[in-house]
């Protein structure tokens, strides 16, 4: 909620472009790794995820909050 700044995720909006972060496991660096981020339009397929309005946020909360979002998963 802080880092979105007030900002909902409209999940009947199939327009509004929602980015969350993406990681991947490598053992080599300790476990859990910041690796993207990626957006996506809401469809009948796709559940509600921990989304951000800006592929800036996705990326920051990625890299600065990492595990916390490992806990989160």
């Amino acid at each position: 909620k802080a880092l979105n700044e007030g900002w909902i995720a409209d999940y009947t909006n199939i327009y509004q472009t929602k980015y969350e972060p993406r990681f991947y496991y490598d053992s080599s660096a300790g476990g859990f790794v910041y690796y993207d981020y990626s957006f996506w339009f809401t469809f009948a397929a796709v559940g509600s995820r921990f989304c951000f309005h800006s592929s800036e946020l996705a990326k920051y909360f990625g890299t600065q909050f990492i595990n916390i979002h490992r806990k989160y998963l």
